[in-house]
This record gives structure tokens, C-alpha cells and sequence, in this order.
């Protein structure tokens, strides 16, 4: 399917946005499974590089010209990704994840087994996007094989761990942290199913 991202950096943001405008309902679901898909495969690649990101996927208005971004899509995206996601991770308002349900019939239910770990002890409050849910389920295109899968988790816990020690004083930061190796934890056992290896887990 077709779709057109547009692109505007500004300060330590990227906002990125499709038109949507007069689109079938089918066509909007399309778009937001591509989407999500996409920024999962975008997160694993930087977390490779050593960057966690946080961020927001939100429908609605927006104008969007000549450098100039506002309307309500953008306000409340910028105000979940500033205030909402203290983790880092890529948040969904309600209103959205609403929307989805409401499309059942265009695979909503799919999509939104990718948000989420309702298994977690500390599970964070809002919907997410969950790439490592994906990379157990789906196979993305750049962890086709086991060992890819083992050498992106040996990546994601040697960070984690670095990033712990690093901020052992600053309970803000680490509380960020603690989470992710959570997240991590939970998913060692899942993956080992593929990879074979269950010696990956964060002390």
C-alpha cells in the first residue's frame, strides 16, 4: 500500500505524519499497522546503535506547513511523548487505541496484541508499541534468523545494563531503566524458544 511520511525535526523531536484526510476506514487501519510496524523496526535498529526512544502515535487533526506544525494530533502526541511516556517507549492514547477496537473487522484486534505486556509486574499504564512482542511473533525482516534474535537481545541487555550503572544516582533516569529490564527479563524466556539460549536475563 501506498502511503506518503512526511518528516519535521525540531529541537530533540521528529515528528512524522501521513494524510489520512477523506481515506476509508480500511485504509486508516492499513496505514497505522504499517506505521507501527515500521517505528518497531526503527526502534530495534537505534537500540542497536545504543538509543532508546520514547514517543507517541496519534490520529487526528493537524496542519502541517512551511515548518509550522499544531492542531490536536500533534498537541496531544507531543504531550504523551513529553509527559506520558516516562519510559522509553512509543505510546497510544485511548482515543486511538479506541478507534482500533472499533475496527475489528480490519484485523484492530491484530494490531493491538502488539501493544502491551498485561503479564508484566510493573506493566506501564498506557498502551505501547512492543517490539519485542514482534520480534517473538512476527520474525521481522532483519531478525529472520535465531542467532540475529540472540545478538539483538545480548545488544538490548548489555544497554540496559550500562545505562543501570550509569545512572545509579539519579532515580529519575534509572527508574527508566529498572523498567526496560523488566521488559527484557520478561521476554528472555519467550525468545529462548527461538534462540535456544536462556542466558540472557539482567541480574
Amino acid at each position: 500500500m501506498e502511503k506518503k511520511v512526511k518528516y519535521h525535526a525540531f529541537s530533540d523531536s521528529i515528528v512524522r505524519w501521513i494524510c489520512i484526510e477523506r481515506k476509508s476506514d480500511e485504509h486508516v487501519m492499513k496505514t497505522l499497522s504499517l506505521e507501527i510496524f515500521q517505528l518497531a523496526l526503527l526502534q530495534t535498529y537505534l537500540i542497536e546503535q545504543g538509543i532508546f526512544i520514547r514517543g507517541c502515535v496519534n490520529l487526528g487533526p493537524l496542519y502541517a506547513r512551511d515548518r509550522i506544525l499544531f492542531g490536536e494530533a500533534f498537541n496531544k502526541a507531543y504531550k504523551y511523548e513529553t509527559k506520558v511516556a516516562a519510559y522509553p517507549l512509543i505510546v497510544l492514547p485511548y482515543k486511538l487505541v479506541k478507534y482500533i477496537l472499533s475496527h475489528p473487522q480490519y484485523r484492530g484486534d491484530d494490531i493491538l496484541h502488539l501493544f502491551g505486556n498485561p503479564e508484566m509486574k510493573y506493566n506501564h499504564s498506557h498502551n505501547y508499541i512492543n517490539y519485542l512482542h514482534m520480534i517473538e511473533t512476527m520474525s521481522l525482516n532483519c531478525y529472520e534468523r535465531p542467532k540475529d534474535i540472540a545478538a539483538f537481545m545480548a545488544v538490548h541487555k548489555r544497554f540496559i545494563e550500562y545505562e543501570i550503572e550509569k545512572n545509579e544516582d539519579d532515580i529519575k533516569v534509572l527508574m527508566k531503566y529498572l523498567w526496560l529490564k523488566e521488559y527484557h527479563n520478561h521476554y528472555v524466556p519467550k525468545l529462548a524458544e527461538i534462540t535456544g539460549r536462556n542466558d540472557l536475563f539482567i541480574e
